[in-house]
């Protein structure tokens, strides 16, 4: 994959960058209750914990006059402030009695603060709780009372600083509440994910029946040891990103096999589907991550190229497809990144499984070539530290993609500084890791690993288990080349690629199944070698005869008022069927909704209401690619006006109808044409099953 360099741009610093402490929360003890006359703007509730920073030292900017000392916001009376002469960037902090776990924070406040953000010190740095927090009610009569809760962090001070706007602070209290006392609930933040996402998602219960026949046989479980959870709850990690980002904007789930040894382990799922946290006895093997780039290029997930469409002197006539998302542009603010749109997941906890569908992004978003690849992708704790990994690709367009990556993927070199490569007698020999390696997969063991210490089988490693490639041909279909292994450092990241070479052609679908394996060097060199023995790849070909159906029924929305589609079969009989499984010829019929007028609608163009703009051609009319480009135009994503809820399954194209039922279009069986305007190139064409 082509490395974007990156731009840094001064912006909040978000919750991402807090550390947090594994001390438990001490027993409640009662606090002093705040003295004085004055009545908050909204009722206090009781907090029974101790006041973390009530009597300690405090220091402030500056001081207005001589009765409004920083130590007043921490003496427990309200009827006493600190109050700066300055109208912004001004301070206040307290010292807290050595380190402590704080997890909640309340502030009393009055003056007209435009804007100000909680912030905390440990090991020698401040970091920021909550980011710049914007008062939107400037007549604040008496006292405000603000409280902030957040997962557990190790503190020496706390500090509230102003960047504009002149404030008074009554009190500032500091607290280590236990999580039935908390007010927190986290979930996913990324802008462009519907806040009823998950509400859809259970509602319509897609996951199961998509992915359904779409990935490899599963590898029988290697042990029975440790416990597997799922978790959509997000938690704040030690401080392991840039401090400056938001990871909860990222997360969509975490998976975690405990088994109370070497062979622990966590992976974190992001938005796009992509494993974008893997850690274990070493810390977190993913690189910190860079500005414009976060969680979208070292990482661990599924990539596409077409060389027949690929040219890579303007990001915008590129051809590369990300799992993860795409790229910032310069012009972009940190933090906004489009991940690819989750359309479906879920989990199986009887399988130790979870589940996502996709669909994937041009790595430079804008851009003339489109994107038409979905990715499947399923993750099962097999046991004994390893985790199988499978990526299904479904090309629904029309070009070719020469190479797949199964897995690109990037490793922390803090954490694991060396690497090996599996040899093919057995064993391993360590690699020198310069920029841009590669082997065959059929010269190698079917395996690397980053690890501690190369030359001590006791160090923890993290392999990646791609196989051998001993297929070479499926069916009528043969590699235009060997699978490769590419490896090489940079910007210090061991970047790991292993590339298919079968070509994905329009209509196909390629599954490849791969492990991750946790635990010391000798004891996952020898798991991985048996494993790669058990990595499978092929072709899936699905035809209307022997393809799931997915029946949906129609129901007036009470609040769209709008009739729409549901797959409860107390609605009645079914309006119509879709394929749970992509068919050679058919089309992805998408579930979204219309920002602008909240309504939602079915379309078969995931590009829906995006933006097509003429192309200025580079090229000289004597160069060969100036015919190329001629008359192109770029497409992109609406992401302001268009929510992804899900994938509705697959749809024919009336000239590739089966001859299992009888087929309608959807405009003759939809009669709602805010649900199904149309907007698609195909959508008034695309036929779907009524029996």
């Amino acid at each position: 994959m082509r490395r974007k360099p990156f731009l840094f741009i001064s912006v909040i610093a978000v919750l991402a960058a807090l550390l947090f402490g594994t001390a438990s929360c001490s027993g409640p003890v009662p606090s002093p209750t705040p003295a004085g006359s004055p009545e908050p703007t909204q009722d206090v509730e009781v907090i029974t914990a101790a006041n973390l920073a009530l009597g300690r030292p405090a220091s402030g900017s500056d001081t207005y006059t001589e009765d409004v000392y920083a130590d007043f916001a921490f003496d427990g009376d309200l009827t006493t402030k600190w109050a700066p002469k300055d109208q912004s960037n001004t301070f206040l902090e307290v010292e807290l009695n050595g380190e402590q776990t704080v997890n909640s924070v309340v502030v009393y406040l009055s003056g007209t603060p435009k804007a100000y953000s909680l912030r905390y010190y440990h090991a020698g740095e401040w970091y920021d709780l909550y980011g710049t927090y914007t008062v939107f009610d400037e007549n604040i009569s008496l006292i405000l009372r603000k409280r902030y809760d957040f997962e557990n962090v190790t503190a020496e001070k706390l500090r509230i600083s102003v960047d504009e706007g002149h404030i008074c602070v009554a009190e500032m209290e500091a607290y280590c509440l236990s999580d039935d006392e908390r007010k927190i609930t986290y979930s996913a933040k990324n802008d462009y994910l519907a806040e009823d996402f998950f509400e859809k998602q259970a509602e319509l219960g897609l996951i199961a029946r998509l992915t359904n026949k779409m990935f490899m046989t599963d590898t029988a479980a290697l042990s029975t040891d440790g416990a597997f959870e799922r978790s959509d709850r997000f938690v704040l990690q030690n401080g392991i990103w840039n401090k400056t980002l938001d990871e909860r904007k990222v997360f969509l789930t975490s998976l975690t096999h405990t088994a109370q040894n070497e062979t622990d382990w966590q992976l974190r799922v992001g938005l796009g589907g992509q494993i974008y946290s893997v850690s274990g006895g070493f810390g977190q093997a993913v690189p910190s991550q860079k500005l414009k780039q976060e969680w979208i290029d070292s990482v661990m997930q599924a990539t596409a190229i077409s060389y027949t469409k690929h040219n890579p002197d303007s990001n915008q006539t590129t051809c590369l497809l990300l799992q993860s998302g795409s790229y910032l542009t310069n012009q972009d603010e940190v933090g906004t990144t489009f991940y690819s749109p989750m359309l479906a997941c879920g989990g199986n906890d009887e399988r130790k499984a979870y589940a996502t569908v996709s669909w994937m992004q041009q790595a430079y978003g804008v851009n003339v070539n489109r994107s038409d690849l979905l990715v499947y992708t399923q993750i099962r704790d097999i046991g004994m530290g390893a985790a199988e990994v499978t990526y299904t690709y479904c090309n629904f367009g029309s070009g070719t993609y020469e190479d797949l990556s199964v897995p690109w993927n990037t490793v922390r070199l803090s954490a694991l500084p060396d690497h090996v490569l599996g040899k093919t007698g057995g064993g391993y020999a360590k690699k020198n890791s310069t920029w841009a390696q590669a082997v065959n997969l059929s010269d190698t063991g079917g395996w690397a690993a980053a690890v501690q210490d190369a030359s001590n089988a006791q160090s923890m490693a993290l392999a990646l288990v791609f196989g051998k490639n001993p297929v070479k041909k499926l069916g009528a279909r043969e590699q235009w080349s060997d699978a490769i292994y590419s490896y090489g450092v940079q910007d210090e990241e061991l970047v790991q690629n292993v590339v298919s070479r079968f070509k994905l052609q329009p209509g196909d679908v390629f599954s490849y199944k791969f492990y991750i394996v946790v635990g010391k060097l000798g004891e996952t060199a020898t798991l991985a070698a048996k494993l790669a023995d058990k990595v499978e790849y092929g072709f899936k070909n699905f035809t209307t005869d022997d393809a799931d159906r997915i029946a949906y029924y129609l129901k007036y929305d009470e609040e769209t008022q709008q009739n729409v589609v549901v797959t409860n079969a107390e609605n009645g009989t079914p309006l119509f069927y879709t394929y749970a499984q992509p068919i050679s010829g058919s089309l992805p019929l998408f579930l979204m909704r219309d920002k602008e007028t909240g309504k939602l609608f079915m379309t078969t163009e995931p590009y829906a209401y995006g933006a097509e703009e003429e192309f200025a051609n580079p090229y000289e009319t004597s160069d060969p690619k100036y015919v190329r480009y001629l008359g192109k135009k770029t497409v992109s994503v609406n992401k302001e006006r268009v929510e992804y809820l899900a994938l509705l399954g697959f749809v024919m194209q009336g000239s590739e109808i089966g001859t299992d039922g009888a087929y309608s279009t959807i405009a003759e069986r939809v009669n709602d044409e805010s649900f199904f305007p149309g907007i698609g190139a195909l959508d008034r064409s695309v036929v779907v099953l009524t029996e």
